[in-house]
């Protein structure tokens, strides 16, 4: 059976010890006294003195009992503070935010990642958990079970501050020890929805060119057929070719009679929509193959000035693009890194790939009437990534049309106005061939930005 131990007061101790000498001491000294001082008035200042000592005696012995309290109290208090300092060094720490309240669901403490979130930062701290962070709103059910002492599950949250939306993953906990309260931690998971979003659309796009690549080659024949054929027929129907003439006279019908006639009931013109819809096909194959298609090429050591400025200066110099968008009415601002990042690539697919986006902005803020349009493009570099950026002011996109942006024949445009797969091949060209990140951040009525990140290599590293 362990022996149970008695905690002893070391004050009482020493109260009871100090009591015990003073009253042995006052018996003692007076017994003493009347011993060896017979002469009253010799005893009366030895007995006064004797006062004097036991005064002094308390005094030091008090002074020596404070001091200790009070260095104790002090040594208490510094490693109370090394230990809240550490503990919000540890908190601070965190890339998660960190929010504790108590009972009442007022804010107790914070990290400075919480700090960033709150509505009013200087006031957070004994504010209402709800008034102090709006976007935890959503949390109300699972922070009352955490209070009553419960763990709720995790709630996912969606914050709308910036271009782009953040996802936020909230965890609350009760607090240990049954003193009521709770805490939360709010993760930033930002990045991971975007990377899994990124990951299942690669494989979507991986899938999708390999179908591509079948499709392509099938389609290609009878279209080959269908533009020849069509060819072949307003070729027969052509009066100034000889051969034509000859045989219409030999079968006593005039070529100017059928072609007349054909022309009276639409049908050049059907030929012609035959045409033109099997070049549209044609054209829609030709980019499932540039789709399907890793470029052969080694790429080469690459300025990204250069090759978004060249971009600009065909757009500029695009007649259809001018006409249809008024691209030079468009304000194009540059705001290049000098020196550019030093990456690889495949200078005409890059330049095919920037050339494509302002295509797009162009269009979208023509289309929506978009008052001093503009064009920001960026380059520079953002760790071991080099980046290039073309921003506009345009209308943006919605959250359904911004997660099927990338989607082969997805589009917006009005029907025969576009294939859908510009933004497709572009994502290929950057992803595949090499090896980088494609990505868009916008919000409806706050414009767009798409950024390319390549990967930094010197110009021995040209290889992928």
């Amino acid at each position: 059976m362990p022996v149970k131990r008695i905690r002893v007061d070391r004050a009482l101790v020493t109260v009871l010890v100090y009591a015990v000498f003073g009253f042995a001491w006052i018996l003692f000294s007076d017994w003493a006294l009347e011993m060896l001082v017979p002469d009253p008035r010799i005893a009366l200042v030895i007995q006064t003195w004797k006062g004097w000592l036991f005064v002094l005696v308390t005094a030091l012995l008090l002074y020596g009992m404070i001091r200790r309290n009070f260095a104790a109290l002090r040594t208490s208090e510094r490693q109370a503070w090394i230990l809240g300092a550490r503990l919000r060094s540890v908190m601070d720490s965190m890339a998660c935010a960190v929010i504790a309240i108590d009972a009442d669901g007022r804010v107790v403490a914070v990290n400075t990642v919480a700090l960033a979130m709150a509505e009013r930062d200087e006031e957070a701290l004994g504010a209402d958990v709800f008034e102090a962070f709006a976007v935890l709103e959503p949390c109300r059910e699972q922070l009352a079970l955490a209070l009553s002492g419960r763990r709720p599950p995790s709630v996912r949250l969606e914050s709308s501050g910036g271009v782009a939306p953040r996802h936020l993953v909230a965890e609350s906990f009760p607090l240990a020890g049954g003193e009521g309260g709770a805490v939360l931690r709010v993760d930033d998971v930002t990045e991971q929805v975007r990377l899994e979003s990124m990951m299942a659309q690669t494989e979507k796009m991986i899938s999708v060119g390999g179908l591509a690549s079948g499709m392509a080659h099938e389609i290609n024949n009878p279209l080959s057929g269908i533009v020849q054929g069509a060819q072949n027929i307003m070729r027969r129907l052509d009066p100034l070719m000889g051969t034509n003439a000859e045989v219409a006279e030999r079968l006593g019908v005039p070529v100017e009679s059928v072609r007349g006639y054909l022309e009276e009931r639409g049908v050049l013109r059907m030929l012609d929509g035959i045409r033109e819809s099997a070049l549209r096909a044609a054209r829609i194959v030709s980019n499932m193959l540039d789709f399907a298609r890793r470029s052969d090429s080694s790429p080469v050591p690459c300025d990204l000035n250069a090759v978004v400025a060249g971009a600009v200066e065909l757009a500029s110099g695009d007649y259809s693009l001018r006409r249809g968008y008024d691209f030079l009415a468009i304000e194009i601002v540059r705001e290049f890194a000098d020196p550019p990042p030093p990456v690889c690539c495949h200078r005409s697919e890059l330049e095919q790939v920037v050339f494509g986006l302002l295509k797009n902005a162009a269009q979208a803020m023509t289309d929506a009437g978009t008052a001093n349009p503009r064009i920001v493009l960026r380059t520079g570099r953002r760790g071991e990534w080099g980046f290039l950026e073309v921003e506009d002011n345009g209308p943006g996109m919605p959250p359904e049309v911004q997660r099927r942006v990338f989607e082969p024949f997805y589009t917006t445009k009005p029907p025969g106005e576009g294939t859908g797969m510009g933004l497709s091949v572009a994502y290929f060209i950057i992803v595949r061939n090499h090896g980088g990140q494609f990505q868009v951040e916008t919000r409806p009525g706050q414009g767009a930005r798409f950024t390319v990140l390549l990967p930094i290599l010197e110009p021995d590293e040209c290889h992928l």
